[in-house]
Parts: structure tokens; C-alpha cells; sequence
């Protein structure tokens, strides 16, 4: 298991640290979590702000001048080397106004590095200095998870790869964890094998807003091939296959005996020790369960215990032969 949304922050500015939020703090998107000493930074930002002023100040003085002394250059009234001095300054002024906006944009991007922010709603799992403790660029400072949502990855063997599509429904349990078992949805399916274990790679997305998931917890996921309705199924163990092919044993009622009956069939899917049975065995059939090996058509049979499954059709019943 894997949380959906999982991010180590590290530092963008070096400095102290001097706020974390605490572990197992719950913080929300956009929200600072962790804080660099930005006093420098600070300072910075002030001077660049007033720099910006002062040159905003000399570019409107310099325009308002320009402006005033056009007019005048136009009609002769001031040499075209007065005038040039004017344009000159104003150019200038101009030129220095975006300079400190730069300067400014600059140190504000600064300062905003030392605050580090949530990029996502979650929880603080980690912190990786203290308070205190002096950081520099590239260092992990937090960890914050979101397992609100968390995912599984795993192969699928490259014969069951067709059957399994983006948006798939899967059974996950996690018997070991004491977990119940989980519905989830295929979200992702890859299309290129894995070489080594032959499977092609597919990500399962759970819901997990009980908590009860957590990351490193390993789940065996179900896969579901096709859905049977109204099919026979028994216990694989009952299936004897030998020379005679594949067949099954059933009890038979025979002058008020129990006489063992060879029934050939053709067995479907598999799963978990059990079979569907496509043909050859009724609903309702006393299908033997123990003892079948050692029969032959004909034999009476001492049935000793009869019992059903939740879900499959034939009664099983155990049996052993007697002398005819």
C-alpha cells in the first residue's frame, strides 16, 4: 500500500529553521508548514521596495520634465542639445524604474522560499531537521502524506492481461492486517511487460477515509475474469483424472441402495480449490468427496456424511465401498 499523494519538501533558501509544524498535524493546501529564518530576506525585500520608490520618483520627475520641455524644443525655444539632455534623463530613469522592480520581484521570490507551504491537503509524517538547525538549498526539511486515497501496485500475469482494463473493479484483502476486505478500480494498466516476472504492471486506487490502510501494508488483490451465474460447482479434489479421462463419482439410489456412478465431465474455471462443472453433473447430484479413488462403477456405498456449500450446487457426501 502506498499513499496516493506522498511529498518530501526540501529547502529552496539555506538558513535556520524556525517553525515546524508539529508531527501528525493535519495542514491544508497552500497552508506553511515549515519556515526558514528570513530575516535577511526580509530586510531585503524592504530595501528593494524602497528603491523601487525612489527610482518610481525619479522616472516621474524625469517624464514630467520630458514632457514639459517637448513643446518648447519644438518651437525653438531650447537647443536640440537641451533637449537631448531631458530625453537622456528620462530614458535613464526609466531604464533604472525596471531594474528595481526586477531587483524587487527577485527578493520577494526569495523570501517566499523560506516560507515552505503544504502543496497538498495531509498530514506531517516527518521532519527531517529540527528547530534550530541550519538547512541549505536541496535539503529535504518535511514530509507530508495524504492517504484520504491510497494505491496498489502489482503485476498480472501476461495470459490474464486481457482481461483487465483502466476502470476495472478489484477485490483487495488484507487478511493479515485484520483489515476488512477492499473494493477498488484499476487506475492504471500498463501496456509494456515486465521481463524479469513476465506481468504487466496495473495501480489499484482504494478508498481509505476510515484510515484503517497504511502505507507498507502489503493486500492480495482479486481479479475478476468473468462473472458465472447458475453454474455447478464442486470441490476440485472430487475430480479424478486417469485413464478414463476426467470424471466425477455420484451416488446413485438403486433398490434402496447406494450404488457409485462414473459421470465423465468438462470442467470450466478454477479458483481457490473449487471448479465449474460445464457438463456432465446435475444440480442436486450426491457428488462423493472422499473415498472416490478407490471406487468402481457399481460399488454400494456407505455414505457417511452428507453436507452443501453456500454456493455450490451438488450435495457432497463422503463414502466408502462395501462387498457386493
Amino acid at each position: 500500500v502506498e499513499a496516493n499523494n506522498d511529498a518530501t519538501i526540501s529547502a529552496q533558501t539555506g538558513g535556520t529553521v524556525n517553525f515546524l509544524l508539529p508531527l501528525g498535524s493535519t495542514a491544508r493546501a497552500g497552508m506553511v508548514i515549515a519556515r526558514i529564518d528570513a530575516g535577511l530576506t526580509d530586510a531585503a525585500v524592504e530595501q528593494a521596495e524602497a528603491q523601487v520608490a525612489s527610482a518610481t520618483a525619479q522616472h516621474n520627475l524625469a517624464r514630467e520634465t520630458f514632457e514639459r520641455q517637448e513643446p518648447l524644443f519644438r518651437d525653438s525655444v531650447i537647443s536640440a542639445l537641451e533637449f537631448e539632455g531631458v530625453r537622456t534623463q528620462f530614458i535613464e530613469a526609466e531604464a533604472q524604474l525596471k531594474r528595481t522592480q526586477g531587483l524587487l520581484r527577485q527578493t520577494r521570490e526569495q523570501a517566499a522560499y523560506a516560507r515552505i507551504t503544504a502543496p497538498f491537503t495531509g498530514r506531517i509524517e516527518q521532519h527531517f531537521v529540527e528547530i534550530g538547525e541550519q538547512t541549505g538549498p536541496g535539503s529535504p526539511i518535511i514530509r507530508i502524506v495524504n492517504t484520504s486515497t491510497v494505491k496498489i501496485t502489482t503485476g498480472v500475469p501476461e495470459r490474464y492481461a486481457g482481461d483487465i482494463q483502466e476502470g476495472s473493479s478489484v477485490l483487495v484483502q488484507f487478511k493479515s492486517y485484520d483489515v476488512d476486505d477492499q473494493s477498488g478500480i484499476v487506475a492504471f494498466a500498463g501496456s509494456v511487460i515486465d521481463r524479469s516476472s513476465r506481468t504487466f504492471p496495473i495501480e489499484v486506487q482504494l478508498s481509505n477515509r476510515d484510515g484503517n490502510l497504511k502505507p507498507e501494508m502489503i493486500g492480495k488483490v482479486l481479479l475478476t475474469r468473468d462473472r458465472l451465474a447458475d453454474v455447478i460447482v464442486v470441490p476440485l479434489n472430487s475430480i479424478i483424472r486417469d485413464e478414463n479421462g476426467t470424471n466425477v463419482f455420484v451416488a446413485m439410489a438403486r433398490d434402496g441402495d447406494k450404488i457409485a456412478e462414473r459421470r465423465p465431465i468438462t470442467v470450466g474455471s478454477t479458483y481457490s480449490g473449487r471448479a465449474v462443472i460445464l457438463n456432465g453433473l446435475e444440480e442436486g447430484a450426491e457428488l462423493i468427496v472422499a473415498g472416490q479413488n478407490l471406487l468402481t462403477p457399481g460399488d454400494r456405498l456407505d455414505v457417511t456424511s452428507v453436507s452443501t456449500t453456500a454456493d455450490a450446487v451438488p450435495i457432497t457426501a463422503a463414502a466408502t465401498t462395501q462387498d457386493s
